[in-house]
């Protein structure tokens, strides 16, 4: 019930037909042939946050938006947030979205990325006090290194142009320390796979009548 052709050309049309057999050797007539267009070879986006910090519930009042660091913990319970502004996509869709953040100290726990509904924080006011409230888990890493990138796959979240936040948590009693963007070269980023819209296409579909088939 399904095909998968990978000797194809970006950008092409191919017309693709269908003839079905049953078990006992009967065969169908073919289809008609359907047209198809490839999807183009994606093109590769990376987006910087607009906005990252992380709150404090030891200080609830407390904001550290000019750090140059983000951090986790669990106990006391320590999280990070960060924006992003998805734009000017120049009616591309968004095939895969995955977030890069980069770890400055390990941990065998890992960290897990929350999807935030609220965009309306900003960096340099939110505390542990005005927090905007954080959803399920999107995404998890089960351990970190020191000095590494760990990648995260949030396609099923951004999945078109818009404002999208997301809070980082971990699930251990170590803090884990990442990078902001307001250290450079490491500062969390998101890369996005782009495809050009195609048209819609109707997939063949196999005639019912079988007739036996000829030796």
């Amino acid at each position: 019930t399904q095909y998968s052709d990978t000797a194809v050309f970006p950008t092409t049309e191919y017309s693709y037909s269908i003839s079905a057999f049953d078990a006992a050797g009967k065969y169908s007539d073919v289809s008609a042939p359907v047209a198809v267009i490839t999807p183009d070879i994606p093109d590769v986006l990376s987006v910087t946050p607009i906005a990252d910090t992380y709150v404090n519930s030891g200080s609830p009042n407390s904001n550290y938006g000019t750090s140059t660091s983000l951090r986790a913990d669990a106990s006391p319970d320590l999280h990070s947030y960060l924006k992003f502004n998805i734009s000017n996509l120049n009616q591309k869709l968004i095939s895969k979205a995955q977030l890069f953040i980069y770890a400055t100290n390990r941990s065998s726990r890992g960290l897990d990325i929350h999807f935030v509904e609220n965009n309306s924080w900003d960096e340099k006011t939110i505390t542990f006090n005005n927090r905007p409230v954080q959803g399920s888990v999107i995404a998890t890493n089960g351990s970190s290194n020191s000095g590494v990138w760990l990648a995260f796959d949030v396609t099923s979240i951004v999945n078109s142009e818009g404002l999208f936040s997301f809070s980082v948590t971990t699930p251990g009693s170590s803090s884990i320390s990442m990078a902001s963007r307001e250290s450079g070269a490491n500062a969390p980023y998101m890369v996005l796979d782009l495809y050009r819209i195609q048209p819609d296409v109707e997939s063949p579909t196999a005639p019912s009548a079988l007739a036996a088939s000829v030796i």
